[in-house]
């Protein structure tokens, strides 16, 4: 289940061997030979105890406190994890090279799980250097082999293979578990290339490693990890598909036969599950079905990170068999099981966006398919199924921005969404999502809810953005390259409603898109029937949740009301360069709607922070060189002396919260936010949520100045002349007067605008 394997704990023994035995080893012992049977609770408790009778200065202070923060994180609470090591490392100062690159190792890895990729790099930086020093090579091996993990996650994959290999240089002349756990990262990182003969080479040497194991939770734990690895190796030849299968039937057993001598549960669980799932493959359904069955059993609730892929597969196996109605309810247990848990699951793994979408994202997918599949295409389908089906992918989006801010207190508001039976005059609800074989458009309009079902497949239809988004180069941008894909995404998504949204006299339309469709450029989908684009028909505005549209209007301030804050930084500052004609954009603004204006050196946090303690502004305005995408922690504004995080940002809006009304707008025109990819669309998002905005302005793409200029000017000017009523109609209008120049005409320079809000 896990990506990349972490550094197991040092063993005692080697700790023994370097330190010498004392009369506190015996009790350490204890607790290390029940974590190395799975039972990590009961561990903690001996461990616990043993810290009682050992000072700071005793060799066995650091291994133990290592030992209580892996068992922690195997019980799933990450944040003891991180408190019980971080509590050794304050000792740092007081400790040998030995202990304190122990320290450093572990707390890099906890680092790394919270994706903060920097800090473990440099941590495991000066484990490393401080294990050379005193040249203990089983150290060096541990650290090397998580340091190799970080350049994996990064995409280094030639600097991780070669880390991987010197880890394993140091233990050449030992045996020990960590060979296992190098050689298993090894083929996860080897899996991309094409060479099937080295893989399975590596692959016998991981099971030939494993076998000299003694019996203990990590054999099977590595046994699975191996069968997993096996079911993704591509076959040297079509003669090794039976031979293969036998080999995982194996393997899954003898972690099972591991499981039932250990008397644990959740590797019992987890190897029955593993076999069942090699029986699905098989299209043994009955076998699958029986096995699954037992792994549910042995799951119970003790292990709800086990239980709800457990039940997703049994899902899937009824689907399989076509009994629709119990595969629905098991892909509906499955979601709650994983609504219960999902900080703590997102939390436990180095690569938690490739969890989310390999077992996360399917589920809530794979339900929302059947329960729609269960009715016909006509568009006929009750408005509860409907409803249920908008819920859903509701629910995935929440999780997806949780996953991706590793925040349980992302705001979501007070109260749970509620899916309206239908839109005020003049506005519909879309919400669009791809599905492996169809495209499923749910429209919620003054009339009802509506249904439409597009048949095509989720890799065409994404191979088109991704085409759409390469035309976004304000280098080498052509309307004709441009339009075709436009027009084809505009008939897959607009078409199939437009008929309704006619007969409704809809003129503004809400998006509530879910992964790559949230970097669509909607604004600029091209009817090839009328050469229309989108905007010059609708205004659109995003909805990263449909919460916004739930969103109190209580006590908010009068239109005419509205105080502004305009902020911006043009000069080069810590490394980044001049941005020209901003500042003139800035006081055309202020000039059209007021407001205090901070540029340049009183661009600070620290004025920021004096501008909400003295007064409560509805319009935040900021021009700077920024960072939107990438990591939550990558999120930042430059200012005149630092940098500016999310975190912060948040802080000082909220700091305004007694003010008894939300922020309204936020712009943000910096120069480097704009990648447009997913991770911007859930950073947007991100910054939506935590600062309270009701409304954001940004840009998917980079976008050029002179056209920024002008389009700002003008959205402004008609958020003014409407009293700030309705933002969604005044960018449609900056737009449209932006397109009828001639010198910014094409989609390029007025379609990355996008609003993110309730207009």
């Amino acid at each position: 289940m896990m990506i990349f394997l972490a550094s197991p704990a040092i063993p005692l023994i080697f700790i023994e061997q370097y330190y010498g035995s004392n009369v506190h080893f015996q009790q350490a012992k204890k607790g290390e030979a029940l974590f190395q049977q799975g039972k990590f609770k009961q561990a903690l408790m001996v461990l616990e105890k043993c810290m009682f009778s050992i000072s700071t200065d005793n060799p066995l202070f650091v291994p133990v406190k290592a030992y209580m923060s892996i068992s922690w994180q195997k019980i799933g609470q990450y944040q003891k994890s991180f408190q019980e090591i971080s509590s050794a490392f304050e000792k740092i100062d007081h400790m040998d090279h030995f202990n304190k690159a122990m320290v450093l190792n572990v707390l890099g890895g906890i680092k790394l799980l919270n994706r903060d990729k920097q800090s473990s790099e440099k941590l495991w930086k000066k484990a490393l250097h401080l294990s050379e020093k005193i040249k203990n090579k089983f150290l060096m091996a541990s650290v090397l082999n998580n340091i190799a993990n970080g350049h994996a996650l990064s995409k280094r994959n030639t600097l991780a293979l070669s880390e991987y290999k010197s880890a394993l240089a140091q233990l050449e002349n030992m045996q020990s578990t960590l060979k296992c756990v190098i050689l298993i990262n090894m083929i996860r990182l080897e899996l991309k290339n094409s060479d099937p003969g080295f893989t399975n080479l590596l692959a016998e040497k991981v099971h030939a490693c494993i076998k000299k194991m003694p019996n203990a939770y990590d054999k099977a734990i590595y046994l699975m990890s191996l069968n997993a690895l096996l079911q993704k190796m591509p076959l040297i030849s079509v003669n090794d598909t039976l031979i293969s299968m036998q080999r995982m039937h194996s393997i899954i057993n003898q972690a099972l036969s591991i499981g039932k001598q250990l008397n644990n549960n959740a590797i019992i669980s987890s190897a029955l599950g593993e076999s069942a799932q090699l029986f699905e493959k098989q299209k043994n359904y009955p076998e699958a079905l029986q096995l699954t069955r037992k792994a549910v059993f042995f799951a119970g609730k003790n292990y709800p990170e086990t239980l709800y892929q457990l039940q997703w597969q049994l899902g899937r196996i009824f689907e399989s068999m076509e009994k629709t109605k119990e595969a629905i309810s098991l892909y509906q247990q499955s979601i709650d099981t994983m609504e219960s848990f999902q900080h703590a699951f997102f939390m436990g793994y180095h690569n938690s966006d490739t969890i989310y979408k390999q077992k996360v994202k399917p589920v809530y997918y794979g339900y929302v398919s059947l329960l729609l599949k269960s009715y016909d295409d006509s568009g006929t389908l009750p408005t509860v199924t409907l409803k249920t089906a908008i819920k859903t992918i509701e629910q995935l989006k929440q999780a997806e921005i949780k996953n991706h801010f590793k925040d349980e207190c992302i705001n979501y508001y007070d109260k749970p969404s509620v899916i309206p039976d239908r839109m005020p005059e003049k506005t519909a609800l879309f919400y669009p999502f791809s599905l492996s074989d169809r495209l499923i458009l749910l429209t919620i309009m003054p009339q009802g809810i509506t249904y439409k079902s597009v048949p095509v497949s989720q890799k065409k239809l994404e191979k088109w953005i991704q085409s759409l988004k390469k035309r976004f180069d304000l280098r080498t941008y052509s309307k004709l390259r441009f339009n075709k894909y436009a027009k084809d995404l505009y008939d897959w998504f607009i078409f199939p409603v437009e008929k309704d949204l006619e007969q409704q006299d809809i003129n503004t339309i809400f998006i509530a898109a879910e992964g790559i469709l949230q970097t669509i450029p909607f604004s600029a989908l091209l009817d090839k029937k009328t050469n229309k684009y989108l905007m010059e028909k609708y205004a659109i505005a995003i909805l990263p949740s449909i919460s916004f549209i739930n969103k109190t209007q209580q006590s908010v301030r009068s239109n005419l009301q509205k105080r502004a804050l305009i902020c911006g930084l043009t000069q080069a500052r810590q490394g980044f360069a001049t941005l020209k004609g901003i500042e003139t954009q800035l006081k055309d603004i202020q000039r059209i709607i007021g407001g205090t204006m901070l540029i340049n050196d009183k661009f600070t946090t620290l004025n920021l922070i004096k501008e909400f303690q003295y007064s409560t502004p509805d319009i935040i305005h900021i021009i700077t060189h920024g960072n939107v995408g990438n990591t939550p922690d990558d999120i930042y504004l430059l200012t005149y002396n630092g940098r500016l995080s999310l975190n912060n940002l948040a802080a000082i809006i909220h700091s305004g919260i007694f003010r008894e009304k939300p922020l309204d707008l936020l712009t943000l025109g910096a120069c480097q936010t704009a990648i447009g990819d997913e991770r911007f669309a859930l950073g947007l998002a991100g910054i939506a949520f935590k600062t309270g905005a009701q409304n954001v302005i940004a840009t998917l793409r980079p976008v050029e100045k002179n056209a920024t200029n002008n389009l700002m000017k003008q959205f402004y000017k008609n958020c003014a002349s409407m009293n700030f009523s309705n933002k969604a109609i005044a960018l449609q209008k900056a737009q449209i007067n932006l397109y009828h120049s001639e010198k910014y005409a094409h989609p390029v320079f007025w379609s990355p605008f996008i609003l993110l809000g309730n207009g």
